[in-house]
C-alpha cells in the first residue's frame, strides 16, 4: 500500500472502504433502499478522492455526515448524501429527516444524488444551512432540466464539486 493510500485510510480515524466490482453489482442490483444509498455514497467518495481531497467514511453510527473530506487548506467537510431513483410518480424523493436516524443537521453540505435510467447522476451539492428544517426534497422533473428552488445547486452529470452556489441575499 502506498502513503498515500495509507494516509486516506487513516484520515481522522476513518476506514478505507472500497467496494469491488461484485460487490458494486451487488448493491446496484440491490433493490432497497441501502442498496441505492451505499452506491451513491461510493460515487461521491470516489468523485471527491479524485478531486484530489482526502475523504474518509464516516464511523457506523456517528451522526456527522456520510464522508469527512479535507481540503488542500485543511478545511474539513462533512458531508451527508441521499441517493435516490425515480418514482413511479417520476419524481426523485428525499427523506432529510427521520426520527432516530442520522441528521443533516450535523453535516456541512448536503449531497443529493438523482439516479437516471441511464445509471448516470445529476448531483446537487447544497449547504446544510440552506435546508434547515426541511424532511424531504422533491425533485420534480428530470434533473438536468429541473428549474425548481434548488436548481441552481446543480452540478455536471457525473461529477461532484464541493463548491456550492452562494446563498441568495433576502
Amino acid at each position: 500500500m502506498s502513503n498515500s493510500a495509507r494516509q486516506n485510510s487513516t484520515f481522522l480515524g476513518g476506514v478505507m472502504h472500497q467496494l469491488t466490482i461484485p460487490q458494486m453489482t451487488a448493491y446496484l442490483s440491490e433493490p432497497n433502499r441501502r442498496g441505492i444509498g451505499r452506491i451513491g455514497e461510493e460515487l461521491v467518495y470516489r468523485k471527491l478522492r479524485d478531486a484530489n481531497l482526502q475523504v474518509s467514511f464516516a464511523h457506523h453510527g456517528e451522526q456527522r455526515g456520510d464522508l469527512i473530506a479535507r481540503t488542500l487548506q485543511g478545511e474539513v467537510i462533512r458531508v451527508e448524501v441521499k441517493t435516490a431513483r425515480r418514482n413511479c410518480a417520476r419524481k426523485w424523493c428525499f427523506t432529510l429527516e427521520k426520527n432516530g436516524h442520522t441528521s443533516i443537521t450535523h453535516s456541512d453540505v448536503l449531497i443529493l444524488l438523482c439516479i437516471t435510467a441511464s445509471g448516470d447522476f445529476v448531483p446537487f451539492v447544497i449547504p446544510v444551512s440552506d435546508v434547515i428544517g426541511r424532511r424531504h426534497i422533491v425533485i420534480t422533473s428530470e434533473p438536468e432540466y429541473y428549474s425548481g428552488r434548488f436548481a441552481r445547486y446543480r452540478q455536471h452529470r457525473n461529477s461532484v464539486d464541493l463548491e456550492v452556489a452562494p446563498c441568495p441575499a433576502f
